[in-house]
C-alpha cells in the first residue's frame, strides 16, 4: 500500500512540475520551479514513514492539498532552499486528533495574514508578525498556509519586511485623552467639546489643528474618533486633486464619522470649494454631463466631523478656515512633558531608561515628541548592540553624537545655517540666499529648522533677513563678539 501511494505521489509531483513549463500562469509559483530533488523524492520518502495514514490535522491529505503544500514551499523558499525529510514527515504524519493551534478550516482574520483567494502572487506581499514576509499566493488552504510557514526562521526570507518605523510610531501613539501628555489647554477644550457633543447625541464640530510637525495633530484626530466610537477616514490634502475624489469619500461617511485630512492647506482651490457646503449644510452638488446637457445633482451627506491638520495655517482661505468650529494650535513641548513621554515610550519599547538619560534626550529633542521617540529608538539600538541593560546618560549621549546631535540639540543642517549666517555677520541674509548656500529648500528651512533656532535665540529675523546672534556663534564654536544692540530678544 505504501509503495502504491509513493508511486501516485511521485506522478502527482511530476505532473505539477510539468505544468510549470506550460501556459497556465495562474498555477506557476512566483519564484520559479521547485527542485525535483525535494519536490518528489523527499516527500515521496516521507510517505512510508507516515505508515499509510495520510492525514493532515484531522483531515485526509488529498493529492490536491499536497500539491498546494509543495507549491507553497516552492513559492516561499525558492529553488535555493530544500525541505528536510523530517519536516516532510512532520507535515504528512500527524495523528488524527492533533491540530495546529489556531488553525481552522475557515480563512483566518486578525494579526496573521492568510491569503484565501487561491491565485498567483504577482509580486504582492503580506507583512506578517515578527517581521516575516509571506508571499500572497502561498495557498488557499488555511491549514497548509499556517503550517507551511510555522517554522520559517527570521532572516531567511527572499524579501525582507519594510522598516518598522511606522509600526513603532503607531505603537507609541496615545490611545485616549487620558494618555495624551502635554498641550493641557488643547486637551481641556477637546474634552469639553466631546462631552457636550456626546450629551446632545450630535456629531462633533469641525476641528482644525495647526502647529509645527510632530506635535500630535494626527494622534489627536485618532483620539477624537476613538473617544466618539466612530470610524476614522484618513486622507491627505495632496491626494484630493480632483473634486470627484472628495465626493467619493464624503458619500462613504457614516453618521458621526471623522474625516481627517492631513496637510489640509494643500487641497486645491477647486476641491476646497466643495467642502464649503459639505461642512456647513452637509450637502454636495455633483455635476452630471457637460455642456448644454449638464445638470447638478444635490447629494445629501450624513453629519460628519472634519478634522484638518496643517503646518501652514496662513495658507488657508478665510471662508474655509471660518467653517471650523474648533481651532486649536499646538505648541512645542517643555522638557518635563517630553521626559514623561519618553518614560511611557520606553515602557512600551521595553527599554530601561534612567532619569538622567530621559532628561538628556528630552533636552535635545527640539520640543517635539516625534523627534524624542526617534532618538529613543536609536538609543535603544545602540544599547542592544553594546549589550547594555540599562540606558544611562553615557549611552544616550553616545547615540545622539552618532546622529550628529550636539548638546544644544543642533543637527548638521542647523549648524550649516548658523555658519552661513556667521560668514555674512553683521549683515543679514535673505531666505533665498541661505537656501542656495546650504542646498536646502526654503520651505524646509522655514518650517523645520528656523523655529528651533528662533526659540533657542540662535538667530534673529529682521526686515532685511536673518542674522546670527552671539549665542548662535557660541553654539557652533565661534568667538563671541560683544557688540551693543546685538542681544537676542529670546531667552531660554
Amino acid at each position: 500500500m505504501a509503495g502504491l501511494l509513493e508511486f501516485f505521489l511521485w506522478i502527482t509531483c511530476w505532473r505539477s512540475a510539468s505544468r510549470l513549463r506550460g501556459t497556465d500562469r495562474r498555477e506557476r509559483p512566483t519564484r520559479g520551479r521547485w527542485p525535483r530533488s525535494w519536490s518528489t523524492e523527499v516527500f515521496a520518502s516521507a510517505v512510508p514513514a507516515a505508515g499509510g495514514n495520510l492525514r493532515y490535522n484531522r483531515y485526509p491529505l488529498t493529492i490536491s492539498r499536497l500539491r498546494r503544500l509543495i507549491r507553497a514551499y516552492s513559492a516561499f523558499h525558492g529553488p535555493a532552499c530544500a525541505i528536510s525529510r523530517e519536516r516532510a514527515c512532520a507535515l504528512l504524519h500527524r495523528p488524527s486528533g492533533e491540530r495546529v493551534r489556531g488553525a481552522t478550516r475557515e480563512p483566518q482574520t486578525g494579526p496573521t495574514p492568510v491569503y484565501a483567494g487561491g491565485r498567483a502572487c504577482q509580486g504582492r506581499w503580506n507583512v506578517a508578525p515578527q517581521g516575516l514576509v509571506y508571499p500572497e499566493v502561498c495557498t488557499s488552504d488555511p491549514l497548509l498556509n499556517r503550517q507551511a510557514f510555522a517554522d520559517v526562521p527570521k532572516g531567511l526570507t527572499a524579501k525582507t519586511a519594510e522598516p518598522r518605523e511606522q509600526e513603532y510610531e503607531n505603537e507609541l501613539r496615545p490611545r485616549g485623552l487620558a494618555e495624551f501628555v502635554g498641550q493641557a489647554r488643547v486637551v481641556g477644550n477637546l474634552r469639553i467639546a466631546l462631552q457636550a457633543a456626546q450629551g446632545r447625541s450630535e456629531a462633533l464640530e469641525h476641528v482644525l489643528f495647526s502647529g509645527p510637525p510632530g506635535l500630535g495633530k494626527t494622534s489627536l484626530a485618532r483620539i477624537l474618533a476613538g473617544e466618539l466610537g466612530v470610524t476614522l477616514h484618513a486622507t491627505a490634502g495632496p491626494a484630493l486633486d480632483r473634486p470627484k475624489d472628495l465626493i467619493g469619500i464624503l458619500t462613504q461617511l457614516g453618521t458621526g464619522d471623522v474625516l481627517f485630512i492631513d496637510e489640509v492647506h494643500r487641497i486645491p482651490a477647486a476641491v476646497e470649494e466643495y467642502l464649503y457646503t459639505a461642512m456647513e449644510d452637509f450637502t454636495v452638488d455633483f455635476t452630471l454631463d457637460q455642456g448644454p446637457n449638464a445638470r447638478v445633482l444635490p447629494l445629501t451627506l450624513k453629519r460628519f466631523t472634519l478634522v484638518g491638520a496643517t503646518t501652514r495655517e496662513g495658507l488657508l482661505s478665510a471662508p474655509f478656515r471660518g467653517r471650523f468650529g474648533l481651532l486649536e494650535r499646538l505648541s512645542s513641548y517643555p522638557t518635563e512633558d517630553l521626559v514623561e513621554i519618553l518614560a511611557r515610550s520606553a515602557k512600551i519599547l521595553e527599554v530601561e531608561l534612567t532619569p538622567d538619560a530621559a532628561v538628556l534626550v528630552a533636552e535635545r529633542s527640539r520640543g517635539t515628541p516625534r523627534v524624542a521617540n526617534r532618538f529613543l529608538r536609536r538609543v535603544r539600538d545602540l544599547a542592544q548592540v553594546q549589550e547594555v541593560r540599562s540606558v544611562d546618560a553615557r549611552v544616550a549621549s553616545e547615540a545622539l553624537a552618532r546622529l550628529g546631535v550636539d548638546a544644544n540639540g543642533l543637527e548638521e543642517m542647523d549648524r550649516r545655517i548658523l555658519a552661513c549666517l556667521a560668514q555674512a555677520d553683521p549683515d543679514p541674509l535673505g531666505l533665498k540666499t541661505v537656501a542656495a548656500a546650504i542646498g536646502e529648500s526654503e520651505d524646509t528651512i522655514e518650517d523645520v529648522f528656523e523655529p528651533h533656532l528662533l526659540r533657542k535665540g540662535f538667530i534673529q529675523k529682521t526686515a532685511r533677513g536673518r542674522r546670527v546672534t552671539e549665542k548662535g556663534r557660541g553654539a557652533i564654536g565661534l568667538p563671541v563678539q560683544d557688540r551693543p544692540g546685538r542681544e537676542s530678544l529670546f531667552v531660554d
